[in-house]
């Protein structure tokens, strides 16, 4: 029954999407859900998560509902499933009382297969209502690590999806997807969501069309930098991301008042204003945006060419995620991260506020309410010392009794944070490659130290030895560890091992400690960087807790060894100075420069190439859709290649299904053929 299943699966994936044949997961997680399992697909952006619970869709009897957390993402695909032919629907605020009640009258009448919702709207009766007279097979629940306080993103409503599905008259299947999700944020969807022994597929999170770079600027340095590169590339879409909404609005001004074709957006619009802005970025009305995080996870567009942070994110799993929105194609696009010690001293702020309401709410009985300012969107870590917090052998000291579980599980999610952000410091400083980083950070062993596809892998370095500092620094550790030592906190390693002349060090007792001015020589924020990377390449662990204390990594052992050499590698000076803010220093030249453009065997197939182009803008324009919702360039590429005249060749072309066929290969063929005949 599975081979035929999945014979009428891969059928549907042709008729209705196009493709031949699934991409790496897909096949499993298809077979899981149409054998009746939960299931529970980690797959990358880009990797066609979508397509896991839209094909099934097509195969039940029943409802398969979609619950998503943004409404613009809703209203794209149920628009791109409406184009190839699939009967779907979305029910969320921005339709009226009286289009909501269309979509419900037609649901009734089975005349939907999809129906995508927000998770706010389980809660309603008139929902549950509608939901236990239907027969649903299958609830898919999109952006899966929501449900986590140990994600990049919780949003409470989602911890209500168990409870809806279960209170079901009869349980359908549930499956999860995500592109993002630690070992801790999976443990934590499949408890939260109810999944039954789940099928759990993992693909690989690596996107090879992605080239990843990082660049230490000023604020100045920063915009120039942009500007050049917005300024070299009008042709394509990027997406610039910033921490607060004045610098979206400052650096949307400054691109719009040297030419670029760019916009702001930020939670400070209006709704209708966002929502424009975001159609027009979709439809390429709008070329480029500068957002807060609030932008694009609910954008469903494929071609973004580029995306920059302007300032460090929080976590690995925040950052990749907005750098996955670039490249969802297929074709190459470039992530560039920008960073600068002012953004590590601001996240550094913010966990330092929590941390303080946190010690205001113990001291005042625990109040939950009170305390309520921990697990909000500001993604901080702070790189502070233990002392800065008191004890750190008795986390209910000062409380008169047993440690309050709310405020145990604050401290946690705080303590998470600051690795979190340790996490992204190393690799704003690391030089070893930037693709192996980020595999390994999400627990997948790199194929190669050396991916040939990121700014480190490219970079031109000098290698300095620093062995006796390494060892200086292990020893500092060993030295404040022994003798039951809890260890300190990195500021207090490195003021230590400086020799800073403070009262704190004296009165610490870390004036007496052997290693105390050991690196007395060395820049006390060199040995704080130097910390830092030791701890990203697994030599220490700047451990989670109340107390973010260093202590010796798995690789310590390294270090004793009389052969131990640590290396440093730093930017030759070339790339340093008054021309580091210059594009042509990052890169421009890497296999994943998203400058690339297609090649074509001759001038006449370029020709063709941006004619069928104009024929996909004069159709979306036509439907009101994005052209992509059309055909993407893929597409239109093997279009150029194969130069398809009749129905059947066309239906060949890989995203060619036979509602395009129907809808679109007429106009499509002419263009091919008229340019056939001026040969």
């Amino acid at each position: 029954m599975a081979g035929i299943a999945m014979a009428d699966a891969q059928a549907a994936l042709k008729r209705y999407f196009g493709y031949e044949s699934f991409r790496a997961g897909q096949r499993q997680a298809i077979e899981a859900i149409l054998s009746g399992r939960d299931t529970l697909a980690i797959m990358p952006t880009g990797a066609g998560k979508s397509l896991c619970y839209q094909v099934p869709s097509l195969l039940f009897e029943g409802l398969t509902i979609v619950i998503s957390p943004l409404i613009a993402l809703m209203h794209d695909q149920v628009a791109a499933l409406e184009a190839a032919g699939v009967p779907s629907a979305y029910l969320n605020s921005s339709l009226s009382s009286d289009e909501q009640r269309d979509v419900m009258d037609r649901v009734r009448a089975g005349e939907v297969v999809l129906l995508y919702c927000a998770p706010e709207r389980l809660s309603r009766r008139d929902f549950r209502d509608l939901a236990a007279s239907l027969d649903i097979a299958l609830v898919a629940v999109d952006e899966a690590h929501c449900v986590s306080q140990w994600g990049h993103d919780f949003r409470p409503e989602y911890s209500m999806i168990g409870d809806f599905v279960s209170g079901l008259p009869r349980r359908p299947r549930l499956a999860a997807f995500t592109a993002t999700a630690t070992p801790r944020v999976k443990d934590d969807i499949v408890r939260v969501l109810g999944l039954r022994n789940p099928q759990i597929i993992q693909t690989s999170f690596d996107r090879p069309n992605l080239w990843f770079g990082t660049r230490r600027m000023s604020r100045a340095d920063k915009d120039r930098w942009i500007g050049q590169y917005v300024s070299g590339h009008p042709d394509d879409s990027g997406i610039i991301y910033c921490a607060s909404r004045r610098e979206v609005d400052d650096l949307a001004e400054q691109l719009r008042a040297a030419g670029a074709n760019a916009r702001a957006y930020h939670a400070g619009m209006n709704a209708d204003e966002r929502r424009r802005v975001q159609e027009d970025f979709v439809a390429d009305r709008v070329r480029v945006i500068v957002a807060t995080n609030a932008f694009g996870m609910g954008i469903d567009k494929p071609d973004v060419r580029y995306v920059i942070h302007h300032n460090m994110p929080g976590s690995m799993e925040a950052y990749y995620q907005e750098a996955g929105r670039a490249g969802r194609d297929g074709d190459p696009g470039r992530c560039m991260l920008l960073w600068n010690d002012a953004d590590i001293n601001l996240r550094t702020r913010f966990i330092n506020q929590d941390a303080v309401a946190l010690g205001a709410g113990r001291g005042a009985g625990g109040d939950a309410e009170g305390a309520g300012g921990f697990a909000d969107s500001r993604v901080a870590i702070s790189v502070g010392s233990p002392e800065d917090f008191g004890s750190p052998d008795d986390p209910g000291a000062g409380m008169g009794g047993e440690p309050d579980p709310f405020i145990a599980q604050q401290e946690a999610l705080i303590a998470s944070k600051r690795a979190q952000l340790n996490v992204m410091a190393g690799y704003c400083r690391t030089t070893q490659c930037l693709r192996a980083v980020i595999l390994r950070y999400f627990g997948e062993t790199p194929d190669s130290e050396h991916c040939g596809n990121c700014l480190n892998c490219e970079g031109t370095f000098e290698t300095i030895d620093m062995t006796q500092a390494a060892i200086c620094v292990m020893r500092g550790v060993f030295y404040t560890t022994r003798n039951g030592g809890h260890g300190v906190g990195k500021s207090k390693l490195a003021d230590m091992l400086h020799g800073s002349k403070s009262a704190a060090m004296a009165s610490s007792g870390l004036s007496a400690n052997k290693m105390y001015g050991s690196l007395s020589s060395m820049p006390l924020a060199g040995i704080k960087d130097l910390i830092t990377q030791m701890a990203s390449e697994g030599f220490l662990v700047i451990a989670e807790g109340r107390f973010p204390v260093v202590l010796f990594g798995p690789r310590m052992e390294e270090t004793t060894h009389r052969e131990f050499r640590y290396l440093v590698k730093r930017e030759a000076s070339r790339n340093l100075g008054a021309g580091a803010g210059k594009v042509a220093d990052y890169g421009a030249g890497s296999r994943g420069d998203a400058t690339a453009k297609p090649t074509f065997d001759s001038t006449d197939d370029a020709e063709l190439f941006e004619e069928l182009r104009r024929v996909r803008t004069q159709i979306a324009r036509e439907e009101g859709h994005p052209p992509y919702m059309v055909f993407n360039d893929r597409t239109l590429r093997q279009m150029v290649r194969d130069k398809p005249t009749t129905p059947h060749a066309f239906l060949a072309i890989s995203g060619v299904g036979e509602r395009k066929l129907e809808a679109y290969g007429e106009r499509f063929m002419q263009a091919i053929a008229s340019f056939a005949d001026r040969d």
